[in-house]
């Protein structure tokens, strides 16, 4: 007896849903073997199917089609033009191999990359050599040291009477 119902329930990973019924109470299973090859199934959509009762001895639907004034969902109508998912594309490894080169030939760089020469002697204002960092620091903290001193001086002469 054929039937029209709406596809109700479906899980794409067993390949099992449930149809129900435009007129009656029952739900009707189906399985992925009782839709004919290229339809793939759609929630909500109108469907005729045949009822049968399956070995568990549930109502199930058999013989599962489309009623002629349902259109089919656009995939299904192009299924067989479409390319196949990428999962399914054999991958060639060439996008990996060009990220490889690029990060070595960066390691490389920095790997054989020379420091710059230091800088030569810088003469101070007095002409006295500085080389080293450390001279540096020491130059300073002298020169601050007195800068300080000078200062304490011209604070006791603001304040002398």
């Amino acid at each position: 007896m054929k039937m029209e119902g709406t596809l109700s329930q479906w899980d794409s990973r067993s390949g099992t849903g449930i149809i129900t019924p435009v007129h009656g109470h029952h739900t009707f299973t189906v399985t992925r073997a009782d839709f004919p090859k290229g339809m793939n199934p759609r929630l909500g959509e109108e469907l005729l199917f045949e009822t049968a009762t399956g070995p568990d001895g549930l109502p199930c639907a058999k013989s599962v089609t489309r009623p002629e004034h349902a259109t089919p969902p656009v995939l299904d109508v192009f299924a067989g033009q479409l390319p196949p998912p990428l999962a399914k594309q054999k991958r060639t490894g060439i996008p990996a191999i060009i990220v490889i080169s690029i990060v070595a030939a960066f390691g490389f760089y920095l790997f054989a990359h020379k420091d710059p020469e230091p800088a030569p002697a810088v003469s101070d204002l007095r002409g006295t050599e500085i080389s080293t960092v450390d001279q540096w620091k020491e130059k300073i903290r002298l020169l601050l040291k007195k800068l300080l001193a000078s200062d304490a001086k011209t604070d006791h002469k603001d304040t002398a009477p």
